[in-house]
């Protein structure tokens, strides 16, 4: 990801939701076994 400044509402707006979308999806955590946080919530639920 790279950090650049939105010049509109709109583009800040699409920048939070991709980041929100790499936060929960893609980003992985030693803790929860090496899984996004995602991976971890449907492996507990399966």
């Amino acid at each position: 990801m790279s950090l650049q400044c939105p010049e509109t509402l709109d583009e800040l707006h699409r920048a939070i939701d991709q980041y929100i979308t790499f936060y929960n999806h893609e980003r992985s955590q030693k803790r929860l076994g090496d899984r996004s946080p995602v991976e971890y919530r449907e492996a507990i639920d399966a």
